[in-house]
């Protein structure tokens, strides 16, 4: 408990030379391995690391230089190794709330985290998506009138998506009255993928694709950096929820 208390009491946080060697890069791992306890189940193991993250970059933020340099150690660390809502966390209560302009070397996934999490604000109006369903008929968000609307962004190929989708189809099919419409906009490259996907889930709620993957508008638009992608939004079209879970979302529909 006293060296994860007192470990960054001797670092000279104001020293920005120090970021042309590995002091800062070093230090923060030996404080991050204070935290770090393999027997902790994923959710309590994030939260452990951003109580890390806290204390590392509130000592940093002394020197404007030092405090992003670590900010995007962290960053690059963090998306390695898969802790997803660590990274939201930097992201939104440092890099967006701080205004941090970061290195262009960092990942086009890691820039579009950042803009979703700029753009994407609950209250915000979203943009709307035009574009095919399986027959070649064109849906349109902003015609869709319900009193919400989960847009879900997934691909037929991700292990995720092939499990979290028939769970939220379970809830949209048993509901009394349709409160909450789906939009299912896939990111798939083949239509036929994407179609086996559908048929073999059986879900008949609206699935949208224009089949270019990653590079599509809708994805483009909304700053698509990994399925499954969903937002939660009302019958003006703006956004009640940024990835709600499955629990969070059994109460909407």
């Amino acid at each position: 408990m006293y060296l994860k208390t007192h470990s960054l009491d001797n670092v000279n946080f104001n020293d920005d030379g120090l970021i042309y060697s590995d002091a800062f890069t070093n230090k923060t791992i030996e404080y991050l391995t204070y935290y770090r306890n393999p027997q902790l189940p994923l959710e309590l193991l994030e939260k452990e690391f951003m109580a890390a993250v806290d204390s590392i970059l509130n000592k940093a933020k002394v020197n404007e230089i030092v405090y992003t340099h670590i900010v995007e150690y962290l960053l690059d660390g963090f998306k390695k190794f898969g802790f997803d809502n660590v990274l939201n966390y930097i992201v939104e209560y440092y890099v967006i709330k701080d205004e941090l302009c970061l290195d262009q070397k960092l990942t086009s996934a890691l820039d579009r985290r950042i803009q979703q999490s700029r753009n994407f604000k609950v209250g915000n109006p979203v943009p709307n998506i035009i574009l095919p369903d399986s027959s070649g008929s064109e849906i349109e968000l902003n015609k869709i009138q319900t009193k919400q609307i989960l847009i879900i962004f997934y691909a037929s190929w991700c292990p995720h998506c092939q499990t979290l989708l028939p769970q939220i189809y379970d809830h949209y099919k048993n509901q009394k009255e349709k409160r909450v419409e789906v939009l299912a906009v896939s990111i798939d490259t083949s239509k036929t993928d994407w179609l086996n996907f559908i048929r073999n889930n059986n879900l008949d709620w609206l699935n949208v694709s224009d089949l270019t993957g990653w590079n599509g508008s809708a994805a483009s638009d909304y700053y698509l950096y990994a399925t499954p992608t969903l937002f939660l939004i009302d019958q003006n079209k703006k956004l009640i929820q940024n990835q709600p879970s499955i629990k969070e979302l059994s109460s909407w529909f």
